[in-house]
């Protein structure tokens, strides 16, 4: 439940990083005081890259009792990189951040995007996690295995400590 949903918000961190750089361009004159929305959308956004940072310290500190033994492994696919692409549609659509008829769109497709990838159990397709070198890679076909274990070890290996997010994501 948790684990899963804090793996959602934290695989748009490189979105709310430009979101507000935008929200900070519009908030250039410092004479206008800034509206109720725009506080909230601040808030919101700084909340969310909080719960991204607590995401990866997680990911870092998580040692695992269980083990997970399996036979073959294969090089992750481009999955990662059509995910990135669903933050094109909201960034296409920001022409005045403060409008309101935006943010409720934009929040709409995040709330469909993050029930799909949660109850699909996409959670190992996190851009930020990438970046911090974990990748995902699927063995025995069925399991999906996230570390930051090079392929050519995790081939030879055959055998790693850890634990599973969900039923078949180790």
């Amino acid at each position: 439940g948790f684990m899963k949903l804090l793996m959602f918000i934290s695989s748009y961190f490189p979105l709310y990083i430009m979101m507000l750089v935008l929200f900070l361009g519009e908030c250039d004159n410092v004479f206008k005081k800034p509206s109720i929305g725009q506080y909230i959308f601040f808030i919101i956004m700084v909340i969310a890259i909080i719960l991204s940072v607590f995401s990866i310290y997680l990911l870092f500190k998580s040692r695992g009792s269980r083990y997970l033994e399996y036979n073959k492994a294969e090089h992750p696919d481009d999955m990662v990189i059509s995910y990135i692409f669903s933050y094109i549609i909201p960034m296409l659509s920001i022409d005045n951040i403060s409008k309101i008829t935006i943010l409720v769109n934009n929040l709409l497709l995040f709330t469909i995007i993050g029930y799909l990838y949660i109850c699909m159990d996409l959670i190992y397709l996190n851009p930020l996690w990438s970046v911090m070198g974990y990748i995902s890679y699927k063995v025995d076909e069925d399991i999906i295995l996230i570390t930051n274990i090079p392929y050519d070890r995790i081939r030879k290996t055959k055998k790693l400590y850890g634990f599973f997010l969900s039923n078949r994501i180790f």
